[in-house]
């Protein structure tokens, strides 16, 4: 089992390997690098030690309810302010830019001016506690929002690796993420294998659904979807929904060897995203680097 060093040294080598093969991505590799590393070592942290109990309805499963949302999942004494604490210096890093943000944003936290569990416990409306929160830190709300989204991204990623297991051996045919209930970041077909594999844009957590159904909207009208390639890079394709104007990133091929990490892929790919915006197609689930484009 990888201790957290040799995790962080292989997620290095994917992000190196990633931006040797797209030169173009450098950037956005680095300004995400310090987040992915910092994501790692909260994840091995005492920080998000889980104390909860999850049950499975397996009768509420099997009528398309996501574990998640069978549970409560978020409480007030959840570590909120320590993750968000602990990836101030990796958006400050990776964002320099927004250096003031950043740090107006930590203060109003550690003066509890800013109580995120308003916000993850959904006792007030998201939007407008966005809109507040930006006006506090004189800034775009969709920093706010882009914040917070790697707050939840690091909770709900390690409450799945802690809760998976409950529904194993149980068949799961919708689009959207079993554990979560959020829709796919980016697609895995293995290589000699015709599954189809969906990485959540949430949790992180990886279900098989099919090939021939868009996992947007369930359309099944073969005429109606298509894989868009790009010229000599065969491993690299984007699945469009005409029913929908949906697309979703997709690696094909993938190697049962190959070292992946989907969150580095989909940063790696990012020019997929916007030749396929550029086309009016919209994506799946909103990439990370979406409102710095």
């Amino acid at each position: 089992m990888e201790n957290s060093s040799e995790k962080i040294a292989r997620l290095e080598k994917i992000m190196a390997d990633t931006t040797d093969r797209n030169p173009h991505t450098t950037e956005i590799i680095n300004a995400f690098r310090p987040l992915i590393i910092k994501r790692e070592q909260l994840l091995d942290s005492e920080i998000l030690k889980d104390k909860e109990v999850f049950s499975l309805d397996e009768a509420l499963f099997r009528d398309g309810k996501p574990l998640f949302e069978q549970n409560v999942i978020f409480h007030e004494d959840d570590p909120f302010e320590q993750v968000f604490l602990s990836l101030i210096p990796a958006f400050q890093e990776g964002f320099p830019k927004l250096d003031e943000v950043w740090k107006r944003l930590e203060d109003h936290v550690k003066e509890k001016k800013i109580r995120l569990y308003d916000f993850f416990g959904q006792s007030s409306n998201e939007d407008d506690l966005m809109k507040k929160w930006a006006e506090l830190a004189d800034t775009d709300p969709r920093i706010i929002g882009f914040a917070l989204s790697w707050v939840i991204r690091i909770m709900l990623r390690k409450k799945s690796q802690n809760w998976e297991t409950l529904i194993q051996g149980f068949t799961w045919d919708k689009g959207y993420c079993p554990i979560c209930g959020a829709l796919p970041g980016i697609a895995i077909i293995k290589e000699g294998t015709s599954v189809r594999w969906l990485h959540c844009s949430e949790c992180a957590h990886e279900w098989s659904f099919s090939r021939v159904i868009c996992p947007g909207c369930g359309n099944k009208d073969q005429k109606t979807m298509t894989y868009f390639l790009v010229e000599d890079k065969e491993l690299e394709s984007t699945f469009v929904c005409e029913e929908c104007k949906r697309y979703l990133i997709t690696l094909n091929k993938v190697s049962d060897l190959a070292d992946i990490d989907a969150d580095i892929m989909a940063l790696g790919l990012a020019h997929l995203d916007m030749i396929m915006q550029e086309k009016g197609f919209l994506p799946m689930a909103e990439p990370q680097w979406g409102i710095f484009s």
